[in-house]
């Protein structure tokens, strides 16, 4: 590989030019990369390690400082696919205070030069590459100063999400400044009050526990759960809830909020093909180590084929038939997806449901069975070979 045969010119003579390799490399790369699919991360990779044998050959060169400094400037300035971004936090070692002295004058002058005052999301539309990893550039420098005025002022010209908010809220409690947080955090619920970013809201709550304002705090951590149900969000508001000792009470405006929302005309009406149904709710209760309930909840409103199967597996040592009807309603749907995996799936799911039937003694019964799938499914031959290993 290309990369590897760069690599191996580090422990020679050359060491001083895989700088130049990698950064034609990384070129080569932020061009192809346009131009294929790299879903699987495969070309951010080969980048990446680019990246870290170009740190490592300037390390061994020991270049000029002031003059690498203006060579990565250039190179993070006018780069794409964020290749060396943070350069002057990655360098600084080399760099040394001459290098990063130079690093911040030629920021200061591009800064004036583009006074970037648009959002960044206006600044991608617009494909100000240049813009964009400025303002990058300047967070870096500030970060590495200990400036947190200056890091605030660079991150509040960019207030289009709540988010962003929150961003300066967390550089403000990190510096110890806690009111300044909550100003900053209180700013961004005020600005964003309908579905506004969940870490804000998370944010706020800790603070305002911190301060002995449980009420505000449950409140925010509700209105999340409002926004979006689900089994993290329902923990959150416990874990928010119990501070307080208010849990149980909190539990039943929950659960009852569930149920509001859970319409049958929005399921299907067999409950055991996939179908959310009430899936929260045997989460929850599963979660809450109440499998009874979390049966109950499957048995009356559905769930989803993952929860069947947590199910099937609890029911299994105390009620082997229920996880047996579990299992058999699964089988066939599986065999009909007509590929090899889907039948080594449902040949599993067969012998889960041997041994069960076995310990109620329905050995014949569960012959019976695979001879109606093997009849069912004979021209299924891939399919008929697995079921005939199950003894």
């Amino acid at each position: 590989m290309m990369v590897d045969s760069i690599e191996e010119l580090l422990d020679g003579p050359h060491a001083g030019d895989v700088a130049e390799l990698a950064e034609y490399g990384l070129q080569q790369a932020a061009e192809a990369v346009q131009y294929m699919d790299d879903s699987d991360g495969g070309m951010g990779d080969v980048m990446y390690r680019l990246q870290e044998l170009h740190l490592k050959s300037c390390e061994k060169e020991k270049q000029d400082p002031a003059k690498l400094a203006a060579h990565l400037f250039e190179l993070e300035l006018n780069s794409e696919w964020d290749i060396f971004s943070g350069a002057a936090k990655t360098y600084a070692s080399i760099l040394g205070d001459k290098g990063l002295a130079v690093y911040r004058q030629l920021a200061d002058e591009a800064w004036k030069e583009f006074a970037p005052s648009a959002s960044k999301q206006e600044l991608r539309r617009s494909n100000a590459n240049a813009a964009l990893n400025l303002i990058g550039i300047k967070e870096t420098l500030a970060v590495i100063s200990g400036d947190i005025e200056e890091l605030v002022d660079i991150k509040k010209r960019d207030l289009t999400y709540a988010y962003h908010y929150l961003e300066i809220a967390e550089i403000y409690k990190k510096a110890g400044n806690k009111d300044k947080a909550l100003e900053w955090a209180e700013a961004g619920l005020k600005a964003f009050p309908a579905r506004t970013d969940s870490r804000l809201r998370e944010f706020l709550a800790d603070e305002y526990h911190r301060r002995k304002r449980p009420a505000e705090a449950l409140n925010l951590i509700w209105a999340n759960f409002t926004d979006q149900l689900g089994l993290d969000s329902y923990q959150r508001l416990k874990k928010q809830a119990d501070k307080t000792g208010q849990w149980s009470d909190w539990r039943e405006k929950t659960l009852s909020h569930i149920r509001s929302h859970i319409t049958k005309q929005d399921r299907k009406t067999n409950r055991w093909y996939w179908n959310p149904g009430y899936s929260l709710l045997v989460e929850i209760f599963l979660w809450e180590k109440e499998p009874e309930a979390a049966w109950k909840e499957a048995l009356e409103g559905g769930c989803s084929q993952s929860l069947w199967m947590k199910l099937a597996a609890l029911r299994a040592q105390d009620h082997p038939l229920d996880a047996v009807e579990v299992y058999m309603k699964y089988v066939n749907p599986t065999i009909e997806q007509t590929n090899n995996k889907a039948y080594e799936e449902a040949v599993q799911l067969i012998k889960k449901i041997q041994p069960l039937m076995f310990r109620q003694r329905k050995d014949e019964a569960f012959t019976a069975y695979v001879d109606e799938l093997r009849t069912r499914y004979k021209a299924k031959r891939n399919f008929i070979k697995l079921l005939d290993k199950i003894q």
